[in-house]
């Protein structure tokens, strides 16, 4: 299994992101390449319609992250949203995941993410990985290397 390399500082602001709707579902994702693990470089967050139980990318979101990704030669490594209470991957969240290549994380945090820091991120979030039948399968969130 391919890990997943975070900066710290990185983190932090995926989670302030994501905290800034404290009772809405809220997507971001993050972008990065692939050595010999999936690098995080940046976070990019897809203009959307956010709902307590749903978030959507408008067209013009995802126009405008295939613009992002063709101009930095990134790759979205990870897709990260928060759901209402429990941390899991939903129907939905399998159906219209954003990131849908081989060893892709898809990591779900419970409470709209509002008790979540650094420091809690392993213990909370749900974590999962795309596999080679297209399913999404959990993994250990000690995949997730914070640097």
């Amino acid at each position: 299994m391919v890990k997943l390399h975070v900066p710290a500082t990185i983190l932090a602001d995926s989670l302030a992101i994501l905290k800034a709707s404290p009772d809405a579902e809220r997507v971001i994702l993050w972008l990065g390449h692939q050595t010999a693990a999936f690098e995080v470089r940046e976070i990019f967050m897809p203009l959307q319609i956010t709902r307590r139980r749903q978030f959507t990318v408008t067209p013009d979101g995802m126009r405008e992250l295939y613009e992002k990704i063709k101009a930095s030669r990134l790759q979205v490594v990870a897709q990260l949203h928060t759901h209402p209470q429990q941390a899991f991957h939903s129907q939905a969240d399998d159906d219209w995941a954003i990131v849908r290549h081989l060893n892709a994380y898809s990591i779900v945090l419970p409470d709209f993410c509002q008790d979540i820091d650094i420091g809690s991120f392993h213990q909370n979030a749900a974590t999962f990985v795309l596999t080679i039948e297209n399913e999404w399968v959990q993994v250990s969130n000690q995949n997730i290397v914070i640097q």
